[in-house]
């Protein structure tokens, strides 16, 4: 170093330091700043926070003692004569004292209140304060915007705790309170109790501009602040001056200071190292050193020192063996043989290496480029070599090698410096089978490829002599796979524990087992050994181990995505195959018969014994369908309750049939779960090539088949008219959906003959719909498509808008509305009805709907629950299509209904059968005899009327009186009827 690189360095020096020092010097005021700022903080705020409690405390004291006299006074509480209090003005004049005023005084009986005076508003009949005092006898409450203080005495013990409530205006605070409050609309303050009572709440609530003591209600939340904001601003710009003084002072004096201290160095210290550097570079080839005396003592002991240095240099020349046993590098030179080693050679060899031939040590495939090196090295040729090369030590170690020519004793030799790179080399090696492993874990998807794949790839490297790789299972364990040519190096009679990680010896073979765990369990253990004594240590075991983990993880991995693929083709609850499967196999079938199962009474029994009762039922359905079938045929469980059976080949409609009633004998008697109960099934059968020429169309065709069977109730085969059918059906689902989007319905009108008054006075409102090319569409299809669809409640809001639009022009002409029994479970029907009805309030006609007997007793006590609603808005019930249903006497009985409808069915076997007039009759009376009319439907014929008539029946309906009208033509009829009266 010149001394131009010395001045710099000390002029650097001296500004950092300078610039540090004044870095410290700003923290150091910037925090006495803030300490400040805080102490004044603290000690404003404690003055204040003594001033507010004392009031408050000074307050709380004055009222306990006034509002018991106060409460005494006006006889309300113990101690008075509970005088009635209607004299309220009176009262409240003696309800003060001095300054205190009484807004309102309360008594509560239990939870009632019993008496309320209020100052302005008289007696008072509710509680302003929405509170009953309990548990709190004293506190503040706010409301209306003001803080009041209450008390709570109890009046008499003899009246069930009545108790007494007296409130005052916020005034009680005395003059040395700011009578400044203000409503705090922040988030629940940080706050300390100031009095601990348990009554009152008083806390302080601080933030980064002010500070507040806060008075809190009974509930908790902050009522009224007196805000503290100490004008910390003329403080903190005084201390800013005095910062501001300091800093400058400081850096004058820095400034000063460095000067002086550089002048001092100059002179004192940088003239003399000018002087020992220039010696120590005219340094003589014989080491004699030349340095004049120093006046200074210091620089005088290190010339001295300096003398001492190169004598012992010159004077001993066994200093070079001294520094190469003191450094962690092996250090050999060498001639024909070495001539000198170091310490850390001898012991990297385990003997002292000087006489010894170092060819002797070293692996054969490096000896041609030691040999080539040591040649040129004792030739004299003058060169640097580094390289890497093993040595046949016990150990076979490896060393990386820096090798140059040197003279020694005035001849050329080699000299080698190494560093010992066994550890290093390893765990390189370690890492290369690791990763030889992870591409091969990576290419596997099927758990026993992998495990011989991992051992074949670990036998591959040079370092692994054998590989076995063993699987533990129920106790046992079983070799699964061996690799290498180290069959010699089983372990027999050495305790290896195959389920833990370790490191053994088998004679000279450094061995280790890694366990692979799989889901928490150690279910294989992979053995490798390798002939590298010392290749399995404690720095390779770790990442050994790592290695076992992957194997697990991807083992792991490998069953979760057969699980997964288990679970795209099977079904996880019956075991058996899914419709995926079922797509897959039909692929592989030229000719096949499938047949679609649909249990059809599973939701009653799921409903009736339970969920868990279902699983078990449907495990065993499609048990006894796999155990009706050969074995080279296949079970589906579609979804729900729907199963499937594929049978290969062409065909045999006999055979078919034969399996579907063995079936429905064996589930007529089903037995789950100690249960027996009768099963029934529908079933659609279809076949390829017999019944369908494609593939991809046999699916649709069973689905086609199975939906024919539920409206049959029997099996079902398919055919090309079912197709036709089904899609007919899709196109009028699509048309239906329009019509109720673009109110495409519209209505006819039947009129209903009054036989005791022998006018049409009632009219049935009959729902029609034409399809685009304007055929009429038959009403039943498209309202059972609707109801199937879920569309029904749509139309029905439809129709009662309609019909109340359309006869609100009628005169007195009562009109009946057909409703299902999805549309009595729908509770919007309900709403629209009354909403028409409050609509047309001043209509002349009334409402009737009718329900099916079937929909009727569907669910009697859901019927019975709207037929209560519709009574409550004075709509009629009728009750249509009676005595071909369930004709349940016993529990149409207990239905609320207006008007018996007797079925067309029945009409028409008047004068053909003498039992259908029987029921006729009987059925007319049982109306009559439950306060209901009768109503007879499809009457046509005038041998008809008259019997009808003659049974007294209230209305007959049909042909005979008019066909179904449009709302025009019906009024036209109705009014042309009436006027001569048939």
């Amino acid at each position: 170093m010149n001394d131009t690189d010395l001045k710099r360095k000390i002029i650097v020096s001296f500004i950092v330091i300078s610039i540090l020092f004044s870095a410290l010097v700003i923290i150091v005021t910037v925090f006495q700043r803030n300490s400040l700022k805080q102490a004044i903080t603290s000690h404003y705020m404690k003055r204040y926070e003594k001033i507010v409690l004392t009031s408050l405390n000074d307050s709380l004291d004055s009222f306990n003692k006034l509002n018991k006299e106060l409460a005494k006074n006006t006889g309300l509480c113990e101690g008075g004569k509970n005088k009635p209090l209607s004299a309220h003005n009176t009262v409240f004049n003696r309800l003060s004292l001095g300054n205190l005023k009484i807004d309102y005084a309360f008594i509560f009986k239990n939870s009632q209140l019993l008496y309320g005076i209020s100052k302005q508003n008289g007696i008072l009949e509710h509680n302003p304060l929405n509170f009953i005092p309990k548990k709190q006898r004293l506190g503040f409450v706010k409301f209306n915007g003001q803080i009041y203080l209450y008390s709570a005495l109890e009046t008499n013990k003899n009246t069930n705790k009545n108790r007494c409530v007296i409130v005052l205006l916020k005034s009680i605070y005395t003059n040395r309170i700011i009578s400044k409050t203000a409503h705090i609309s922040l988030s629940t303050p940080k706050h300390y109790s100031l009095k601990t009572d348990g009554r009152i709440l008083v806390g302080v609530y601080k933030n980064s501009t002010s500070e507040s003591v806060i008075i809190f209600d009974i509930f908790k939340k902050p009522a009224a602040s007196l805000v503290l904001s100490p004008n910390m601003q003329d403080i903190l710009s005084i201390f800013n001056k005095i910062i501001i003084r300091f800093f400058i002072i400081l850096t004058i004096a820095a400034v000063l200071g460095f000067i002086l201290s550089y002048v001092v160095i100059k002179y004192t210290v940088l003239n003399n190292m000018e002087i020992l550097v220039k010696s120590i570079k005219n340094i003589h080839s014989d080491l004699t050193l030349h340095i004049p005396k120093f006046k200074s003592r210091e620089f005088e002991i290190l010339s001295d020192t300096l003398k001492q240095l190169t004598e012992r240099v010159k004077e001993s020349e066994y200093m070079f063996n001294r520094l190469s046993d003191s450094i962690p590098v092996g250090v050999i030179v060498y001639r024909e043989l070495p001539i000198f080693s170091n310490r850390y050679a001898n012991k990297f060899f385990g003997r002292d290496m000087t006489g010894i031939p170092l060819m002797n040590f070293i692996d054969e495939k490096d000896k041609p480029l030691v040999k080539e090196i040591k040649e040129r090295r004792i030739r004299g040729d003058d060169f640097f070599k580094s390289y890497k090369i093993k040595f046949n030590t016990p150990q076979s170690k490896i060393a990386a090698i820096s090798s140059s020519t040197i003279t020694y004793n005035n001849k050329p030799a080699g000299l080698i410096a190494f560093v010992d790179v066994t550890k290093d080399e390893i765990l390189k090696s370690v890492y290369k089978i690791i990763n030889s492993v992870n591409e091969v874990i990576f290419k596997n998807t099927n758990e026993e490829y992998l495990i011989n794949s991992v051992c074949e790839a670990l036998s591959k490297n040079s370092e692994i002599s054998f590989v076995s790789i063993r699987k533990h299972q129920k106790g046992k364990t079983i070799e699964l796979s061996q690799c290498g040519s180290g069959k010699e190096l089983q372990t027999k009679g050495i305790a290896v524990n195959y389920e833990a990680l370790s490191i053994f010896k088998i004679k000279n073979y450094s061995c280790i087992n890694i366990p692979v765990t799989v889901n928490g369990k150690v279910e294989y253990s992979i053995s490798i050994h390798s002939h590298i004594s010392s290749f399995f240590s404690d720095e390779t075991k770790a990442v050994m181990a790592q290695m076992g983990i992957s194997i697990g993880l991807f083992i792991e991995n490998i069953r979760t995505e057969e699980e997964k693929t288990h679970m795209l083709f099977f079904d996880t609850l019956t075991g058996l195959k899914n419709f995926n499967s079922l797509e897959k196999d039909i692929k592989g079938l030229s000719s096949c018969v499938l047949i679609y199962i649909n249990i059809r009474n599973f939701s009653i029994i799921n409903q009736v014994y339970g969920f868990r009762f279902g699983d078990v039922f449907l495990k065993k359905f499609g048990s006894i369908l796999r155990e009706n079938i050969k074995s080279t045929d296949n079970v589906y469980r579609l979804n729900g309750d729907k199963f499937a059976i594929l049978i290969g080949g062409r065909l045999d409609k006999m055979h078919i049939e034969n399996l579907i009633l063995r079936l429905k004998n064996v589930f007529y008697e089903f037995n789950a779960d100690n249960r027996k109960i009768a099963v029934y099934f529908d079933a659609g059968v279809t076949g390829l090539p017999d019944y369908v020429s494609q593939k991809e169309l046999l699916i649709e065709s069973a689905e086609t088949a199975l939906t024919k069977s539920k409206d049959i109730k029997d099996i079902c085969f398919y055919s090309i008219d079912m197709k036709k059918e089904t899609e007919e059906n899709f196109a009028l689902e699509i048309y239906l959906k329009e019509a109720v989007e673009k109110k495409l319905f519209f209505f006819y009108y039947q009129p209903i003959l009054n036989l005791n008054k022998n006018i049409i006075d009632k009219a049935e409102a009959l729902i029609r719909l034409k399809d685009s090319e304007g055929k009429f569409i038959n009403p039943e299809r498209f309202i059972a498509l609707a109801e199937k669809i879920n569309i029904i409640g749509n139309i029905t809001k439809i129709a009662v808008n309609t019909v109340f639009t359309e006869i609100s022009e009628f005169k007195s002409i009562d009109i009946s509305i057909n409703l299902s029994s999805n549309d009595m479970e729908n509770p919007q029907i309900v709403s629209y009805i009354e909403k028409n009805i409050l609509k047309h309030k001043n209509r002349t006609f009334k409402i009737s709907v009718e329900l099916t007997e079937r929909d009727a007793m569907k669910d009697i006590n859901s019927t019975k629950e709207f037929i209560k609603k519709m009574r409550k808005l004075g709509v009629e019930i009728e009750i249509d299509d009676f005595g071909i249903g369930y004709s349940s006497l016993d529990r149409i009985v207990e239905l609320d209904f207006d008007v018996l409808k007797i079925d067309k069915s029945l009409v028409d076997m008047i004068g053909k059968n003498l039992k259908a007039e029987r029921i006729i009759a009987y059925l007319t009376k049982l109306a009559h005899s439950l306060g209901a009319k009768a109503l007879a439907e499809g009457v046509e014929t005038k041998e008809q009327f008259d019997f009808i008539k003659k049974q007294k029946c209230d209305y007959i309906q049909g042909y005979f009186i008019s066909k179904p009208l449009p709302a025009d033509k019906f009024r036209e009829f109705t009014e042309q009827f009436n006027l001569k009266k048939v």
